[in-house]
């Protein structure tokens, strides 16, 4: 069982490490009037009777506003269609998807494996989608989870890509979305980068913000605007 530790404890964690705690983004996602809800109902209209996938559905405040009728949730404890784990699931699951979106267990590793295998089910023209892939501060990253706002160390993954020169976009909104669209072939990810990756902490983020390919909500609008133009 995974030790859970109070924010008191983490701070003086953070304090005896001598580890940073004062990097902060200064955003307010509310602020920007559009979250996953929006994005994937905005993408999936462009597809003809589209196949959707979410993994990780909770409270269904995203699978039920998805205005299709071919979706799958898949969740190990409640929300969804499906009550399985995401690895349960893809173990035989042979079935594509147009949009598949990745909300499930904010751990690196396991945004990796759901990842993986995403991708290995994704339709020619797909994309995928993922969640919380911009933390704002050390406590919000930390994992495992002790703060009420929880993105975990998604962002790891985008990191991982971009050092196999993968693009891969972070949405400004709604802490951040991940997208990633079918490269028409397969690949794998480096078992080595994983391990020298899964050490790194907010501040990585933090310092090296540049090398994530972050784009605003009207930047992205106006990419789908002149793709499907």
């Amino acid at each position: 069982m995974k030790k859970y530790f109070s924010p008191k404890n983490i701070r003086n964690y953070l304090i005896k490490r001598k580890i940073k705690n004062n990097n902060r983004f200064n955003i307010e996602w509310k602020d920007q009037n559009f979250n996953r809800i929006a994005l994937v109902n905005l993408l999936l209209k462009h597809y003809e009777n589209p196949d959707y996938l979410e993994i990780g559905c909770n409270e269904n405040k995203l699978f039920d506003s998805v205005y299709i009728d071919n979706k799958i949730g898949v969740d190990p404890i409640r929300g969804g269609n499906i009550r399985l784990t995401s690895d349960e699931f893809f173990k035989n699951n042979k079935k594509k998807f147009d949009l598949i979106f990745i909300d499930g267990l904010h751990e690196y590793q396991q945004v990796r494996k759901d990842f993986i295998n995403s991708y290995n089910s994704l339709k020619p023209n797909g994309y995928i989608l993922l969640h919380d892939m911009h933390p704002r501060y050390i406590y919000e990253e930390y994992t495992p989870k002790i703060n009420n706002t929880w993105t975990g160390d998604c962002w790891k993954l985008a990191y991982e890509l971009s050092l196999q020169k993968h693009k891969m976009q972070i949405i400004m909104i709604d802490f951040g979305i991940g997208i990633f669209k079918n490269l028409g072939k397969k690949f794998e990810l480096n078992d080595d980068n994983f391990k020298k990756i899964k050490k790194l902490d907010f501040n990585f983020f933090y310092e090296n913000y540049k090398l994530f390919d972050t784009i605003s909500l009207s930047e992205f609008k106006k990419t789908i605007k002149d793709k499907y133009n």
